[in-house]
C-alpha cells in the first residue's frame, strides 16, 4: 500500500513541478515579448527627435555580459539612424516586417520585434541565448519553490496514513495471536472512520461463526443423546435374541430388534437432514415444481406402512405450484405424514392435503396433514417445532422429536408459515404449511 501511495504521490509530484515549469516558461516568454514591445514602441515615439548619427564601433562583449541587454536598431528610409553597441551590422529583421519573429544572424539565433510607420521602424531583440537563461533561472527558482512543500506534503501525508493505519496493524497482531476457537469480536476502539465498517462487518461474520460452530457442538451433544437410547435398546434386543430358547421367543425378540433398527435408521436419516440443513453446505435449487406431484408421490411411499399399521390414509390433492426445492420440499412432506402416522391410533385416520388456499395475507399454496391422534395441546403446539421436544405423555410413541423441527427449517428456507389447529373430529392435530405468494411461479 506504502508503494503505490509512494508511486502516485511521486507522479503527482512530478506532473505539478512540469506545470510550474511550463507556467513559468510561457510567463517569462510573455515578459520578454512585453519588455520588448513596450521599449519598441516607447523608440518609436522618440524616433523623429532622433538624428542621423554616427553609430558607435561595435566592441567584443562576452555572452555573459549579454544575457540581459535588449538590443534595438531605428531604421528611416532604409538607413540604420541609431542602435545599440552590440548591435549587428545587418537589421535584425532584413524583411521590415512588423512584429515577432526568430532570425538567425552570424549563426545566433535572436528574437526581434518590430513596429514601426512611415518611412521609421523600430526593431528591438535579443539573442535566444539570453532569455534561455532566464527562463531556466526563473524556472528553477519557481521549480525548487514549488518541490520543497510537496516534499513536505508527501512526508505528512506519509505520516498521517501510517498512522491511521496502526489501529489496523494492532488487531492484525492481536488476530495473530488468537487460538483458534477464540471468535471474540475484534477491537474497534480509535479504528478510522473509513475502516471501522469494514471491521464491524468481520465482528459480525465471528459473530456468526460463532454461533453456527456453537450450533453444530449443540447438534452433536443432543445427537449423542438422541442415539444413546436406540442403539441401548438394540443391544439389549440382541442379547434377548441370543438367550432365547424357544423359536417363538426367539422371532419376537428378533422382530422387536428389526423395530429398533428401523427407528435408528429413522433417527440417521433425520440427523442427517437436519445436520445438512442447519450447515446450509449445499446451495439450494429453487425451481417451479408441481406440489401435488410431490405430495402425491411422498404419500404413496406410506400407503403400504399405513395399511400395515391399520391407518387410514387419504389423499386430497389439487394442482399447485412453487418455487422451491423438490428435495427438501420432500423431507417437509415426508416428515409431516410420518408424524402423523406415528401418533394416530391404531384404526385412525389422516388426510394429507395441497392446494391453493385464501389466507388473510392472500392467495397462498399449502400443504396440510390432518390427523384423528391424541392431539397436542395449545400451549404446547409452538414447542413441537422446537428440536427434541417431546410432549409429555407421549411416552408411549416412539418418536424422535426431530421430524417437525426439520419442518420448520425448510418452511424457513422457503419463506412459509405454519399454522397449527384441532385435527379430524375436533382431535388429533392440523398442521398447515402456508408458502408465501411470491414463491408462485
Amino acid at each position: 500500500m506504502f508503494t503505490s501511495l509512494a508511486m502516485w504521490v511521486m507522479t503527482a509530484w512530478a506532473l505539478s513541478l512540469a506545470a510550474v515549469f511550463l507556467y513559468t516558461t510561457y510567463s517569462q516568454s510573455s515578459i520578454w515579448d512585453e519588455r520588448m514591445q513596450a521599449m519598441a514602441a516607447r523608440l518609436l515615439e522618440l524616433a523623429p527627435s532622433v538624428s542621423l548619427l554616427d553609430r558607435p564601433a561595435a566592441t567584443s562583449h562576452t555572452q555573459d555580459e549579454g544575457r540581459n541587454l535588449l538590443t534595438f536598431q531605428i531604421w528611416r528610409d532604409g538607413r540604420m539612424i541609431a542602435a545599440t553597441a552590440n548591435a549587428p551590422q545587418q537589421a535584425l529583421r532584413n524583411d521590415f516586417e512588423s512584429g515577432f519573429a526568430s532570425v538567425s544572424i552570424d549563426g545566433v539565433t535572436w528574437r526581434v520585434y518590430a513596429i514601426g510607420h512611415d518611412v521609421t521602424q523600430v526593431q528591438v531583440g535579443t539573442p535566444r541565448a539570453a532569455i534561455n537563461f532566464d527562463f531556466q533561472k526563473h524556472a528553477v527558482r519557481a521549480v525548487s519553490m514549488a518541490a520543497i512543500p510537496l516534499a513536505i506534503c508527501g512526508l505528512l501525508l506519509w505520516w498521517a496514513v501510517r498512522r491511521a493505519l496502526q489501529p489496523l496493524a494492532n488487531i492484525e497482531a492481536i488476530a495473530r495471536a488468537r487460538s483458534i476457537a477464540d471468535l471474540t469480536p475484534l477491537p474497534t476502539a480509535e479504528l478510522p472512520a473509513e475502516v471501522l465498517p469494514l471491521v464491524q462487518s468481520f465482528n459480525q461474520l465471528l459473530a456468526q461463526l460463532d454461533q453456527s460452530i456453537q450450533s453444530e457442538r449443540r447438534f452433536i451433544g443432543d445427537a449423542a443423546h438422541e442415539l444413546r437410547t436406540p442403539l441401548a435398546a438394540l443391544l439389549a434386543q440382541l442379547e434377548v435374541a441370543l438367550r432365547a430358547q424357544a423359536p417363538d421367543e426367539r422371532d419376537h425378540a428378533l422382530q422387536k430388534l428389526k423395530s429398533a433398527v428401523l427407528r435408528s435408521a429413522r433417527l440417521s436419516e433425520q440427523l442427517l437432514d437436519l445436520a445438512r440443513l442447519e450447515a446450509g453446505s449445499r446451495v439450494p435449487l429453487r425451481d417451479a415444481h408441481d406440489l401435488e406431484g410431490i405430495v402425491r408421490h411422498v404419500a404413496n411411499e406410506f400407503e403400504v406402512s399405513a395399511q400395515q399399521q391399520r391407518r387410514q390414509l387419504d389423499v386430497e390433492i389439487e394442482p399447485c405450484r412453487i418455487l422451491c426445492d423438490i428435495d427438501e420440499i420432500g423431507i417437509l412432506v415426508r416428515n409431516l405424514i410420518d408424524n402423523a402416522v406415528r401418533y394416530t391410533s391404531e384404526g385412525g385416520r389422516l388426510i394429507v392435503r395441497c392446494g391453493y388456499r385464501d389466507t388473510p395475507v392472500g392467495r397462498s399454496a399449502c400443504i396440510e396433514v390432518i390427523d384423528d391422534g391424541p392431539g397436542v395441546p395449545p400451549t404446547e403446539r409452538e414447542a413441537i417445532f422446537q428440536r427434541f421436544h417431546r410432549i409429555k405423555g407421549s411416552s408411549g410413541v416412539r418418536g424422535s422429536g426431530i421430524g417437525l423441527s426439520l419442518v420448520a427449517r425448510i418452511a424457513t428456507l422457503h419463506r412459509a408459515r405454519i399454522e397449527t389447529s384441532n385435527g379430524i373430529g375436533d382431535r388429533g392435530l392440523s398442521v398447515q404449511i402456508l408458502f408465501p405468494v411470491e414463491s408462485e411461479p
